[in-house]
């Protein structure tokens, strides 16, 4: 499916700071132009003018567009301003040199035959110079010009290999070894690139192909044991992900890596051209799931459920876990495009807002925040217990889903789908032959999930997790969480529909409605509340912004106090 995104290729920030210091030359140049023109009007002059301060509008829009997150229109409109700019100074610079060259040469003659002012005829050879130094960032003008119509040609070239690659029928399928049941072709990357890309030469194909070429062999990548942060751990683990219901490959690999007794996650890396490729992250403080969902091609992407590490002793959060998402993705050269909540999560503070911050600053669009629409409900709610003024979380969302939305990642399209039962605004998501299902259905030695929260429901967890496991059978469901129990090592990201509906503890086939309700009812009422639930809960409802500071300059959480009555 072919995007419907007007640009796919990123705006650099040095390309940005480029735009700006156009801009300051165009300043300059009009200045020092328009200071001449005092003394005399000459068609230099005029089209210097014009240049400069075309140039300057246009650089100014450059400059915005990158720093304000956005796209005022496609990079071919920008190629084709950047050139008319290149002919205008081109031309000022013509006229001006032969403008400087007369005046240098003929002095007060030309300017007594033109009938100059008088002023100009005492100070011709002043002048002169001045009008060198014109010609001078002319010429830089024409230089900067230049740059960037050569960075938006490439760049437009890349754009129109994106829109054609997606339903480019030449590029062939070839294996890549070692074969794999999940991930066994790729697009022949060279040809199909270079059959989309007929305006680039071969040379300039490959160096910018990175969608394809760079990551021919990723089937065979693994992930290195690497301390991203204090206390945070990458697993060694390949795509060699099944879909057997132990996953022996993953089983053998998280034990050997959890050496760190304090926080550490686990990332896995599936890699499947057809399908996304999906990168998780499990961080065990919270036993959390976090995901990376990305299209391969186009390399845009969203981050599902990050965790924003908290202390609860020493009343402090981190940012190990978020910035072990942010590595990956710079690392992969993925543009994010949304983080996707599943729901305010009541048992972990949520990265949303960090990791838009800090991509806010690394890529040319701020990624959005998007949630379940009723949200409004659990936020109204919540706002009002812990005394959060609602203009601290009304605008903390950009995006709310309602049930069966579609969106785009890159070439990739997403559905979303209302979960309720565990919170009333919970939303999966739906992407490719994935689902990612947050706090809904557990793995299938593991059930399902509490329902006993404001607003939860037993019966809406049966209705949602039947919705799930009337999925095709082949469909992975992405858990929001995993407690291997005794028996199991490792937790799993993921088991496929078949092994939900042969083996769910809670939701399998042949299971009674009435018999899932009062289990999980009985469940409920043994279990605590989460051990961070009011942190978690004052920071999520605001999209993961901490609390405004309070007139002493501290952040504040309220916690509500049971009291005995005397």
């Amino acid at each position: 499916m072919a995007s419907s995104r007007p640009d796919l290729a990123q705006y650099p920030t040095g390309f940005t700071i480029l735009r700006i210091f156009q801009a300051v030359l165009s300043i300059i140049t009009i200045v020092v132009t328009s200071f001449t023109i005092n003394a005399v009007v000459l068609p230099a002059n005029c089209l210097l003018i014009v240049a400069s301060s075309a140039t300057l509008l246009v650089s100014l829009w450059g400059a915005f567009a990158h720093l304000s997150f956005s796209r005022l229109f496609s990079f071919r409109a920008a190629f084709a301003l950047d050139g008319i700019l290149a002919l205008l100074w081109g031309a000022s610079i013509a006229v001006l040199g032969a403008q400087t060259a007369v005046i240098w040469i003929h002095g007060s003659d030309y300017c007594e035959t033109n009938k100059c002012p008088a002023n100009l005829m005492v100070v011709s050879r002043f002048y002169a110079y001045v009008f060198a130094i014109c010609f001078g960032l002319g010429v830089i003008g024409l230089i900067f010009s230049i740059v960037t119509l050569i960075f938006h040609g490439v760049a437009s070239c890349r754009q129109h290999k994106y829109n054609q690659i997606g339903t480019n029928k030449e590029a062939k399928p070839i294996d890549i070894a070692p074969k794999h049941p999940q991930d066994s072709t790729a697009y022949q990357g060279a040809a199909g690139y270079q059959k989309a890309l007929p305006c680039c030469s071969s040379t300039l194909a490959r160096s910018i192909t990175r969608p394809f070429s760079s990551k021919a062999t990723q089937s065979q990548r693994i992930i290195d044991s690497t301390t991203i942060s204090s206390g945070v751990k990458l697993s060694r683990l390949t795509s060699s992900l099944t879909t057997k219901s132990n996953h022996p490959a993953l089983s053998r690999t998280h034990p050997a890596q959890n050496t760190t007794p304090t926080r550490a996650y686990f990332a896995t890396h599936t890699r499947i051209m057809s399908e996304p490729t999906i990168h998780s992250l499990f961080e065990t403080a919270t036993s959390t799931w976090q995901y990376i969902v990305a299209d391969p091609i186009t390399k845009h992407a969203v981050i599902i459920d990050p965790v924003l590490d908290y202390d609860p002793v020493k009343i402090a959060v981190s940012t190990g876990s978020a910035d072990a998402i942010i590595k990956i993705v710079k690392d992969e050269g993925y543009q994010v495009d949304i983080i996707l909540e599943t729901h305010a999560h009541a048992d972990h503070l949520t990265a949303a807002s960090y990791i838009q911050s800090v991509l806010a600053r690394s890529q040319s669009v701020k990624p959005a925040i998007g949630i379940g629409s009723r949200i409004k409900q659990v936020q109204h709610l919540f706002g009002e217990k812990y005394g959060i003024a609602s203009q601290e979380y009304e605008t903390a969302f950009d995006k709310l889903w309602e049930d069966n939305d579609e969106f785009a990642i890159g070439n990739l399209t997403a559905r979303t789908v209302h979960l309720p039962g565990h919170t009333p605004d919970h939303m999966g998501y739906r992407i490719g032959n994935n689902v990612f299902v947050g706090d809904s259905i557990f793995n299938v030695d593991v059930g399902s999930a509490r329902a006993d929260f404001p607003g939860g429901s037993a019966e809406d967890i049966f209705k949602s997790g039947r919705k799930l496991l009337s999925l095709p059978e082949d469909t992975k469901i992405w858990v929001g969480h995993d407690y291997p129990p005794e028996g199991r090592d490792a937790p799993l990201p993921f088991a496929t529909v078949a092994e939900h509906k042969k083996n769910n503890k809670h939701l399998k086939d042949g299971t009674q409605e009435n018999e899932f309700v009062e289990m999980r009812r009985k469940r409920d009422a043994t279990l605590a509340a989460p051990r961070l639930i009011h942190p978690s809960l004052q920071v999520n409802i605001r999209g993961g912004q901490l609390p405004a500071p309070s007139t002493s300059g501290s952040r504040m959480f309220h916690l509500p106090l049971v009291t005995p009555t005397w």
